[in-house]
């Protein structure tokens, strides 16, 4: 494709490679999109950029192993990589290296103080393997990261559910009112 009113000079050439293979992820093509970032992936200012798009492509394509190199790179080149980050979070986990998706997790909620997902993510984790304290001091701070998020009601639910199981009652009716 096209991209209209991009310069035609060869030094952007990685610029629309990079661009088409964003837009290929987008269309659900990811294996045309790696592809196309393979052509800006030694792009200086489009590397952590390029590598994160590599992985997200790889992950959809269910590579889950595979994706973790070029996000690893990315986050090497810059720790502060949120979207990185997050592919990072979603691979560990599939691949069952909860530790790291914890990690990952954290780092996501330290570099976006805005976002309530990460803590729900990790209310959910913990909650799986009955840690029900730290699920539900993630589920409260999802929760007050952003009291309206759409997710809201299930997480007053699970975050009672782990209430249930720890016995107190009370408390979960408190959630749930």
């Amino acid at each position: 494709k096209e991209l209209p009113g991009w310069p035609a000079s060869p030094a952007y050439e990685p610029h629309r490679h990079f661009l088409a293979g964003g837009l290929l992820i987008l269309e659900g093509q990811p294996a045309l999109a790696l592809d196309e970032l393979g052509y800006a992936a030694n792009t200086p200012e489009l590397q952590v950029r390029t590598l994160t798009l590599a992985g997200q492509a790889l992950y959809q394509l269910g590579q889950q192993f595979e994706a973790i190199t070029p996000l690893t790179r990315a986050v090497s080149a810059d720790d502060k990589a949120v979207d990185a980050h997050r592919w990072l979070a979603s691979c560990s986990y599939d691949l069952g290296a909860i530790h790291q998706a914890l990690s990952h997790l954290e780092i996501i909620a330290q570099l976006a103080p805005e976002d309530a997902r990460p803590h729900r993510l990790i209310g959910l984790m913990h909650k799986d393997f009955e840690h029900y304290d730290e699920a539900i001091a993630a589920y409260r701070e999802s929760l007050r990261r952003n009291p309206t998020q759409a997710a809201a009601a299930d997480i007053q639910l699970e975050m009672a559910e782990c209430q249930v199981k720890q016995r107190k009652y009370v408390e979960a009716l408190e959630t749930l009112a």
